[in-house]
């Protein structure tokens, strides 16, 4: 890790679910962290994306970088996530029997994967249970990385980000929680190298005129508080709008950027 960054982090590694979202979300630690793992290859009916993604990750910015391959489900919530239901698999999803029961078994092989691949280190950076914009597996990584961590003891940091969509399941989430968290100064330049390696490969799934914040907060994820409420608590969020039907890497929709809900720290 950075220097600056040393009195926060031990060794330290980044669990993201697809390719891509490690340059989205995680900017700020992109080029520090020890080791990168990313979950998903294969998308549910695309094997022309999973090749492209595979040859983008053989050009990565980071050296260090784990795909674990596994297919996804073919689950994505389309409405908002106000009444969703969290499970310790992930979330419940509204589809077919066929890809409910591929998300609920790729719990099952990302805990026994991560296992081996997360051993000797001290933090993991990783989703936040609400999936940033609701990405049923982005909840999925998370819960994986959770359910290890009272086994691994490991710390346990994950991102900012919300939209429109996912911001009551948050709320919820998190009133229960004490909050600890980071602010780090996103990486734009290095985000965009690889992003733009993404684009070249056909890749690339985000929208295209997506623009990074300034700032990007990691909070540790610290135990529910049972009987308590947390009040008067300070989370800076990195808050987008998205449509709630909403189909990232279609032209025409543009991602509009609410800023951050919480005055700058200090």
């Amino acid at each position: 890790m950075s220097k600056n960054m040393d009195h926060m982090f031990g060794k330290t590694i980044l669990v993201v679910a697809h390719p891509d979202d490690e340059a989205l979300w995680f900017s700020s630690v992109l080029g520090t962290v020890d080791a990168i793992v990313i979950c998903y290859l294969n998308p549910h009916g695309k094997p022309g994306l999973g090749r492209a993604r595979q040859a983008s990750l053989q050009e990565h910015v980071h050296k260090n970088i784990v795909c674990l391959g596994v297919d996804e489900s073919g689950v994505f919530e389309k409405g908002l996530f106000d009444d969703k239901t969290v499970t310790e698999y992930g979330i419940e999803v509204e589809a077919g029997k066929k890809r409910r029961e591929n998300y609920r078994e790729n719990f099952d092989v990302l805990v026994k994967t991560l296992r081996t691949t997360l051993l000797g280190y001290t933090d993991v950076i990783t989703h936040n249970p609400w999936g940033e914009y609701g990405h049923a597996e982005h909840i999925q990584v998370y819960a994986a990385i959770k359910h290890l961590s009272e086994r691994m003891n490991y710390n346990v940091w994950f991102t900012n980000y919300c939209s429109n969509r996912t911001i009551k399941l948050m709320s919820k989430l998190m009133s229960t929680r004490r909050l600890e968290y980071v602010p780090l100064k996103t990486n734009a330049m290095l985000a965009k190298e690889m992003m733009a390696i993404y684009q070249k490969n056909g890749c690339s799934t985000w929208y295209e005129d997506w623009q990074w914040f300034d700032e990007e907060s990691l909070i540790r994820d610290n135990h529910d508080t049972p009987g308590e409420r947390a009040s008067g608590q300070r989370l800076p969020l990195n808050c987008i709008f998205m449509p709630v039907s909403i189909q990232p890497g279609k032209q025409g929709w543009r991602s509009r950027i609410f800023g951050s809900l919480s005055p700058r720290s200090r």
